[in-house]
């Protein structure tokens, strides 16, 4: 399942990017508030099995595999 095409200005970064941008940014929080609640995000985990319960349209296996995972 994907998400919808983004509607305005953006750029797409994988993951390397995405954790160096994260980095710089996450605590920038200013008048203007905290930006990173702003944006639109998609992610996804390869080999994640919860993940591809999910994306397979069964979110209770997903839900079930999550709940395995509980205190690690």
């Amino acid at each position: 399942m994907r998400s919808p095409k983004p509607e305005g200005p953006g750029r797409r970064l994988e993951l390397d990017h995405y954790m160096e941008d994260f980095g710089r940014y996450f605590w920038d929080c200013g008048p203007e508030g905290f930006w990173k609640l702003e944006r639109r995000q998609t992610f996804q985990e390869p080999g994640v099995e919860s993940g591809k319960a999910f994306r397979r349209g069964n979110p209770e296996e997903a839900l079930s595999l999550l709940e395995g995972q509980r205190g690690h």
